[in-house]
């Protein structure tokens, strides 16, 4: 991965965690963490693997994507801002379990 490609996914990683935290209306969502951004496979396309911060909290994978796709267009607004890039890459979602 090029050193371009980690400064954006770096910057994608911190534009999320700062939304998820004070944009997002959500509490479920205000409880995710993102563990990693990646390209998905080029950096027009990124994974951004997400988990939720409490372990004991049940996690319904379906519900946290549906929570995660109507708050899409506040996340992707602030990392329009928070990058320095003509075009927004394009983001897919991954929910997993948090790592203990």
């Amino acid at each position: 991965m090029s050193h371009k490609t980690q400064q954006l996914c770096a910057q994608v990683r911190r534009s999320l965690e700062l939304s998820l935290m004070g944009e997002c209306n959500d509490e479920l969502l205000q409880c995710m963490m993102v563990e990693k951004v990646e390209p998905a496979p080029d950096d027009k396309h990124l994974r951004a693997t997400l988990s939720v911060m409490d372990p004991n909290q049940d996690l319904d994978k379906a519900e946290v994507m549906a929570r995660l796709e109507a708050a899409r267009p506040i996340l992707m607004a602030e990392v329009a801002r928070a990058i320095s890039r003509r075009k927004v890459p394009e983001i897919q979602f991954e929910v997993i379990r948090a790592v203990e």
